[in-house]
């Protein structure tokens, strides 16, 4: 009886699929799709898509699928970018809500249950996402980002900075129409920054107070080996969102933009990512990447004669 009674109330809440890209993922995948199993919201699917690995993630993802029915894997022949992946594992999502999760980070296991119960409480809201704890490759903490929680500040600071992390949001499926192209099939970084400008037509975003993802970084993540691509994707697309997607943004945050290219034109590559944690507060930069954070600060000024060398 008690089983039944499971069961009809589980059936009451509504789906999430959870949408996986997948990429030579194998030293972290493990502990990522344990993060999922250990959800206390318990109506999930997990959508995983291997796009071409050359390492043994897919049969990680094989062996995780036999033992757990709402595991779903899928393979692309070759590697297509995470646009094209995230976007056909979207089209086999039949949740309701939709949780963005990449294969090396870890997910809190209240997350899902915590996100859907604001989804279902803010009828106006599509995105919530939530506050990010930053760990190493070992998995250990070395920062925290902060992101705001009101829509008002999320939608000002986005033509600044990421005022939602795409590995810790959970969109509401259904306030977009059908038909729906979620993400540019040819992105190869940033690709979260043209969705967000469009999400915004169909209705507010949220942050959680929590922290909702434990995110990985590492000296071979994207974001950190090629931050200029990243930054030149996102400046670009912020100038999408203003001439066609109806963004408005402020007098403020066109000064900052500006401001950053300028900045980002000048530092060398591997000042980028060291000055912009310090100047966000976002924690050790040694403890990421071996690096010594005032050291690299100084040096990056004595470099350009903005501090003198002693």
């Amino acid at each position: 009886m008690k089983k039944i009674l499971a069961q009809k109330n589980l059936t009451r809440k509504p789906l999430v699929s959870i949408i996986m890209p997948v990429y030579n993922a194998s030293k972290f995948i493990e502990e990522a799709i344990d993060s999922v199993l250990d959800q206390t919201y318990k109506n999930w699917e997990l959508i995983a898509v291997d796009d071409g690995s050359k390492d043994n993630s897919l049969e990680i993802l094989q062996n995780y699928a036999k033992k757990h029915k709402n595991i779903k894997v899928f393979k692309n022949k070759k590697n297509l970018g995470v646009g094209k992946t995230t976007n056909f594992a979207l089209s086999k999502a039949k949740g309701r809500f939709i949780a963005r999760f990449d294969s090396d980070d870890y997910m809190p296991s209240y997350r899902i249950e915590k996100q859907v119960n604001y989804l279902l409480t803010h009828k106006n809201t599509i995105v919530v996402g939530g506050q990010v704890e930053l760990m190493n490759e070992q998995g250990f903490k070395t920062g925290m980002k902060n992101f705001p929680l009101s829509h008002k500040a999320i939608y000002d600071g986005l033509f600044t900075f990421m005022t939602v992390q795409q590995g810790s949001m959970m969109v509401n499926k259904s306030k977009l129409p059908n038909g729906f192209v979620w993400y540019n099939d040819n992105a190869v970084t940033a690709e979260e920054v043209d969705l967000f400008f469009r999400l915004f037509k169909y209705g507010n975003f949220a942050n959680l107070k929590v922290s909702t993802l434990r995110y990985r970084q590492y000296s071979s993540s994207t974001s950190l080996s090629q931050p200029k691509l990243t930054f030149y994707n996102t400046y670009r697309t912020r100038e999408l969102a203003v001439k066609f997607y109806g963004y408005k943004p402020t007098t403020k945050a066109k000064i900052l933009n500006l401001a950053q290219y300028l900045v980002v034109s000048i530092l060398p590559t591997s000042f980028i990512y060291p000055v912009f944690a310090i100047i966000r507060g976002l924690g050790s930069v040694t403890k990421i990447l071996g690096l010594d954070n005032k050291r690299v600060l100084l040096n990056f000024l004595k470099r350009y004669n903005l501090a003198n060398a002693k």
